[in-house]
């Protein structure tokens, strides 16, 4: 189940990113051909209704069982109501810690970080265990068990 959840996902977020340039193109014929602005908007708005219908179907459908092995018996499971982090299996954590890196290298172009970089960066630990981590706070903030 878990593999029928993750190629629905993928599939999805492959549609979502064609779907996402056809609108980009769409914006672009309104700066530079011509296009006028109301029908880029409109297809905006169709395109985020679809992308919320599509994600509240996946959720719906897919979401109800997932199985998982147990660390006891080594014996699949199934695991009722249990939740994937989609953001970390699309690697989307590590994206925008990226384009962050870039824009702040890009501000400065000498390598050296902006004043606020250093301060975001202050408690991250290259050694920490990543096994013991986890999502605790509603914010997203990681913290140890």
């Amino acid at each position: 189940m878990v593999t029928d959840y993750l190629i629905a996902v993928y599939s999805v977020v492959k549609q979502w990113s064609e779907l996402r340039e056809y609108v980009q193109e769409l914006w672009g014929d309104v700066a530079y051909g011509g296009l006028n602005s109301a029908v880029a908007g409109t297809v905006s708005n169709l395109a985020i209704a679809m992308v919320k219908m599509t994600d509240a179907d996946i959720f719906e459908n897919l979401s109800a069982k997932l199985p998982r092995v147990s660390d006891v018996t080594n014996e699949v499971e199934e695991v009722h109501n249990a939740t994937l982090d989609v953001e970390e299996q699309f690697l989307i954590h590590t994206y925008r810690n990226l384009v962050d890196f870039i824009k702040d290298f890009q501000t400065t172009r000498s390598g050296k970080p902006t004043k606020p970089m250093p301060a975001e960066i202050s408690n991250w630990d290259p050694k920490r265990n990543l096994q013991q981590a986890s999502k605790h706070a509603s914010n997203g903030v990681e913290h140890i068990q």
